[in-house]
């Protein structure tokens, strides 16, 4: 944004041009590699900084004002306070996947966070990675909280927005002991992704970049 400034610029569109064309694949590509340790890793948080992430995405499409604490998360002004349940899934998720691989007999590669060059904005850091698989890990602490992830055997709209992924791994809420994986698949839509990210980032230039601007005077 300093950078931006410098060169006289004022308009959220000239700031994506802008941010685009200081990006290309060899660096987000670096970036992911050196961000694979994820919430241990000091750049995965600078990363993450001002972008919309794919856990906020389909939430952030619904906002209707500036002000508030999900604007205020997105700039890093806010912060969830870890929790027990937080802490539940962390521990699960490595045994969590390595029983997805076993049920879909794929080796799926440890992710750190990804950008876009084309979508300077966006950013998502799923659970695991395979040639034809993007995995979103829950660990749900009750059969009721699972209905937050699934119902009716469907993934709810909020979580397929999260990655907009090809498959969504749910643990059973009695994992620790039961080791029981329900694996849910869904396709790819490209109209769904396109329609959601248009959103988004309609709404970031709207809500989040006036306060960017600001912030850098």
């Amino acid at each position: 944004m300093l950078q931006f400034k410098s060169k006289d610029g004022i308009e959220c569109d000239d700031f994506i041009k802008f941010a685009v064309s200081q990006m290309n694949n060899s660096l987000c590509s670096e970036a992911e590699k050196k961000t694979r340790a994820e919430s241990e890793n000091p750049l995965w948080h600078e990363l993450r900084f001002e972008r919309i992430t794919a856990s906020k995405i389909f939430e952030f499409t619904h906002c209707k004002t500036p002000e508030g604490t999900f604007v205020e998360s997105i700039i890093g002004a806010y912060k969830v306070r870890d929790n027990k349940f937080m802490k539940r899934g962390r521990l699960l998720e490595k045994k969590v996947l390595k029983c997805a691989e076993q049920k879909v007999k794929c080796k799926f590669q440890e992710c750190g966070f990804f950008t876009m060059p084309l979508l300077p904005v966006l950013g998502a850091s799923p659970d695991g990675i395979s040639k034809d698989y993007v995995v979103e890990i829950k660990c749900p602490s009750s059969v009721k909280n699972k209905n937050t992830y699934i119902k009716d055997n469907n993934i709810t709209a909020k979580f397929k927005g999260q990655l907009h992924l090809q498959m969504l791994c749910d643990a059973s809420p009695d994992f620790e002991e039961s080791n029981n994986v329900e694996i849910l698949e869904i396709d790819f839509d490209e109209q769904f992704a396109n329609e959601l990210t248009a959103a988004a980032i309609e709404n970031w230039e709207n809500f989040v970049f006036p306060k960017l601007f600001v912030s850098c005077q």
